[in-house]
This record gives C-alpha cells, sequence and structure tokens, in this order.
C-alpha cells in the first residue's frame, strides 16, 4: 500500500502508469499480451485506478468492521476487488485514493488491517486486510473493476500445465500462489 503512494508521489511523473503486482506474479511479454495490456491502459482514461474482480462476496473476506466503517452494507454481497494487480494513472485522484488506502489501513493502530473480529456474516471466512480496504474504498469510488481473467497456479501444487500457460497466453500477468 504505502509502496503504491510512494512512487506514484515521488518516482513517476504527473500522467504516467504505475502497474503493481504481487510478489510472485509473472509479467506475460508476446505479441497477444502486450495487446490486451494496451486495452486494459485504455480503460485508465475512463478512471484513474483500475483493479480486478475477485468473484468471492466481499462479506466472506472484509470484517464487519471495515464494512461499517466504509458504509458497505449495500454492497457487501458484490465480489471483492482483488489488491494483488492494480493499474495506477498518476493524477491528483490515484494519489488521493492511495492516500485513503494508507490513512485507514494505519487508523487506530491498524484495527482495519489486524485480526481482531466482531460479530461477522454468517459466512465469513477470514479479513483480506489492505485488499479488504482496497476493496470497500474502490467500490464506494464507484470504479469499474475487471474480471480476473488470468490463470492462477501454485508452485507446490501446479494445476496449470503447460497447454493450459498456451491457451492463455493472450493475459499480460499470472499470479503464482506459493
Amino acid at each position: 500500500v504505502s509502496q503504491s503512494r510512494y512512487v506514484l508521489r515521488n518516482v513517476i511523473k504527473e500522467d504516467e502508469i504505475l502497474v503493481y503486482c504481487d510478489a510472485g506474479s509473472e509479467i506475460v511479454n508476446n505479441f497477444l499480451s502486450r495487446h490486451t495490456f494496451l486495452q486494459l491502459l485504455s480503460h485508465l482514461e475512463e478512471q484513474d485506478v483500475l483493479a480486478f474482480d475477485t468473484s468471492v462476496p466481499e462479506y466472506q473476506y472484509t470484517k464487519r468492521m471495515c464494512l461499517d466503517l466504509l458504509s458497505m452494507k449495500s454492497k457487501e454481497h458484490t465480489s471483492q476487488v482483488a489488491a494483488t494487480t492494480i493499474l495506477f494513472h498518476n493524477t491528483a485522484a490515484s494519489r488521493t485514493f492511495t492516500n485513503n488506502w494508507v490513512d485507514i489501513a494505519t487508523q487506530r493502530n491498524g484495527i482495519y488491517i489486524d485480526d481482531s473480529l466482531g460479530l461477522e456474516h454468517q459466512e465469513f471466512r477470514e479479513h483480506r486486510y489492505d485488499q479488504s480496504i482496497f476493496s470497500v474504498l474502490y467500490k464506494n469510488a464507484n470504479m469499474k473493476s475487471l474480471m480476473l481473467t488470468s490463470p492462477r497456479y501454485s508452485l507446490s501444487e501446479p494445476r496449470v500445465r503447460f497447454y493450459e500457460k498456451v491457451l492463455h497466453n493472450n493475459l499480460f500477468f499470472w499470479q503464482i500462489l506459493s
């Protein structure tokens, strides 16, 4: 979180693009993936932060305290937005967004990113810390998320075989789960 804020403030210039990927992600470099990446960049003309939908319900991965803080009751059944791969168009709006994200994550000694729980939804699984805050802020800003279509595979238990990698080689990144 704070690294993205630092880069937007101090490293890249106004109107440049920052692509944030979690450790373990692999950038794919071929003609089709570059084409897909250019399509993603075109979405940054409409909004300054672009992220991907996880397809899991927010209420399962965001603790009630965080949902309440950010007035998300009406959107708790929508899909959580991933913070694993984010594209930032370096503008005042994206810097404000990351400032809010960091401010909430560090507020009250980090209570919104710690493991303390309250009266959670009956199907609650786990809190996703800064991703939960990111997701709620993203939705509160009415930003559009794209479907996360990158294949995921685990180093310890590979689920994506070579032919699946070839089939999905138009994606610009892979997420590798350890």
